[in-house]
């Protein structure tokens, strides 16, 4: 996924788009402009970050062990300990050890992590969840400016959403775990965020 080189780009056009959406709520009578400006300013930096690190990826690219692995992944068995001996002992390594690898990976994906989880908090704090009900297990709405879909479900009733739709539209159909025997009630109600 690292590979595409419009994964910086599409980061920043949409911290840029957040930005625009928070300034457009600074205006709303009677916000917190504090934290406005706050998440404003979270917004530049990790645009700031973003633009400043080296390209996305890269670091993961030149690790010996990784591109090793990646060269016999597609190789039917060509993870196996003869094929791979550097992969085995890695493998057979102490934890901490591993486990430091590991943590320098994830680290040369901070900027890109710092990003996503900026944008996702605001998308998903960007709507409250409001009680709906589907009618025979379908519920349907339209969803303009929605970028993100969020549903609560009790466990309890032993199904699961089946989510489809386009930019101004989407529908919801819930289906039993138990494909054979499930029932899916005729009002069954839940929780939904358009974000």
């Amino acid at each position: 996924m690292f590979e595409r080189g419009d994964i910086r780009t599409e980061l920043l056009k949409e911290l840029e788009r957040q930005q625009r959406k928070l300034n457009a709520w600074s205006e709303v009578p009677g916000v917190d402009l504090s934290r406005i400006d706050a998440l404003r300013q979270q917004l530049k930096n990790s645009s700031s970050i973003l633009m400043a690190a080296p390209r996305i990826g890269q670091f993961l690219r030149e690790d010996r062990l990784i591109a090793l692995v990646r060269q016999r992944l597609s190789i039917p068995g060509g993870c196996c300990s003869f094929d791979l001996p550097t992969l085995h002992i890695w493998l057979h390594a102490k934890q901490h050890q591993r486990d430091a690898l590991v943590e320098t990976w994830l680290a040369s994906l901070e900027p890109l992590n710092q990003a996503l989880t900026l944008i996702l908090d605001l998308v998903r704090n960007s709507a409250q969840f409001r009680k709906q009900t589907s009618l025979n297990g379908f519920y349907q709405d339209n969803g303009e400016d929605a970028d993100l879909l969020r549903l609560k479900l009790e466990l309890t009733s032993q199904l699961y959403p089946q989510i489809s739709g386009h930019k101004s539209r989407f529908a919801i159909r819930f289906m039993p775990l138990d494909s054979e025997h499930g029932m899916v009630p005729e009002r069954l109600d839940f929780e939904l965020a358009c974000c």
